[in-house]
């Protein structure tokens, strides 16, 4: 356990303080162009992350979704390369995404199991994203349904993973790894909405890059404490 954690700070530190700074460089200097190797660099590091940790786990249940989710948003990642240029591969890149979700809450129910009260909060957090896009007529365009489906997810999802804070049979580093995880994931989502389809400004991209790589990786790190 001990070595494993070694590696896990160093996979930390070459994750956090070399690679990403170096794409958030990139990002702030090629606003619009994205530097496919060293996104997916990232993506593969997060999911190697997760992979060591699965294999501490002897690959249960609860690890192997939790790594099928972090390979499915290396996917993702690939496919929102093609944001702004090909929309099937956009859509493709939100399938992912909402599959990923989905690894990740299905991973946790079968950890600390369902409660009703998680499905009501949901649906109120999620009845307010929808009235709040409608109000500001935001137009998703084509992806409109797609979108719709991945925001109801990734709120069941997050939720969820806020509830394991006291429902899990975990240590609770790992559930509070897993709460900020998925809690920077969501907000990395929100500051792309902000990005993409209203303000417009380089910053909230640069926001989005930082809370979803730095989520990735609190994810994958969850599973070296469980």
């Amino acid at each position: 356990m001990e070595n494993s954690l070694i590696v896990l700070k160093l996979i930390s530190v070459v994750y956090l303080f070399v690679l990403l700074p170096v794409y958030i460089v990139h990002v702030k200097n090629h606003e619009r162009t994205e530097k496919p190797k060293l996104k997916l660099a990232l993506s593969i590091v997060f999911c190697s992350a997760g992979l060591i940790g699965a294999t501490l786990n002897d690959f249960s249940l609860y690890a192997v979704f939790i790594l099928l989710g972090l390979m499915l948003s290396l996917a993702g990642d690939y496919f929102l390369i093609y944001l702004e240029s090909d929309i099937k591969k956009y859509t493709t890149g939100i399938l992912c995404f909402g599959l990923t979700h989905l690894s990740f809450l299905i991973s946790m129910l079968l950890a600390g199991g369902f409660f009703l009260p998680n499905l009501f909060v949901s649906i109120v957090i999620y009845g307010l994203l929808i009235y709040y896009a409608n109000k500001k007529k935001i137009d998703f365009g084509e992806v409109k349904y797609a979108l719709s489906a991945y925001s109801l997810l990734i709120v069941l999802m997050t939720v969820k993973a806020l509830s394991m804070i006291y429902f899990s049979p975990y240590h609770m580093v790992s559930r509070l790894f897993m709460a900020l995880g998925a809690s920077l994931f969501i907000s990395s989502d929100i500051f792309l909405l902000i990005y993409e389809y209203m303000d417009g400004k380089y910053k909230f991209r640069i926001l989005n890059s930082i809370a979803y790589f730095t989520g990735q990786l609190l994810i994958a790190a969850s599973l070296f404490y469980t």
